[in-house]
């Protein structure tokens, strides 16, 4: 198996300016709220469904705490409506939210951006995520959610992974502070 972990500072230089507009200027041609883009259904949920073949309970995991907070944010400053989101939510107190009561969570342009910006530099000039739309990212349940999903695909599909998954969660660990993290796909 062939890894990389990189982290990046979305601070934007010149020519990221010049992108961000051209990015801004595109969504609202297209009529778009630039303050709250739509996001697609968490991948993870649906593919470890698919993965062990069992419903996942939804009230058997809970957003992060940073992905609460923005949540609560958005949530007390928007007064549009907005979709139900297959995740649930827990509350600054711990207090576990219903999926039927808590929204998708949306993302503004300039969230949008820096993800796409930080996607472009990971991948270099094989690809441009600049055009891609904001409903082909997700935003993803809490990080053991996904941990437990990368682990069950990998036991299948890369060779002796139980003994790579301490080292590889470790650097992970290591190299962000994951309790502060919310993780789109």
């Amino acid at each position: 198996m062939t890894h990389r972990l990189e982290n990046y500072s979305c601070k934007m230089v010149s020519e990221e300016k010049r992108q961000y507009k051209d990015l801004v200027s595109r969504l609202e041609s297209d009529a778009e709220d630039v303050s709250s883009l739509r996001l697609s259904p968490s991948r993870t949920i649906r593919g470890l469904r698919e993965l062990t073949g069992q419903p996942i309970a939804r009230s058997s995991y809970q957003m992060s705490t940073c992905q609460a907070k923005v949540w609560s944010r958005e949530h007390s400053t928007s007064s549009h409506g907005r979709h139900n989101s297959e995740t649930a939510s827990s509350s600054e107190e711990g207090v576990l939210t219903p999926p039927s009561e808590f929204p998708r969570l949306s993302i503004t342009a300039k969230e949008l951006f820096c993800l796409m910006s930080t996607l472009n530099l990971s991948f270099g000039p094989s690809y441009d995520f600049l055009t891609a739309d904001s409903e082909e990212f997700c935003l993803e349940p809490e990080l053991w959610v996904v941990q437990h999903y990368i682990s069950r695909f990998c036991s299948i599909y890369v060779d002796k992974y139980e003994s790579l998954a301490p080292k590889l969660w470790k650097a992970i660990e290591e190299a962000i502070v994951s309790q502060e993290c919310i993780i789109y796909r």
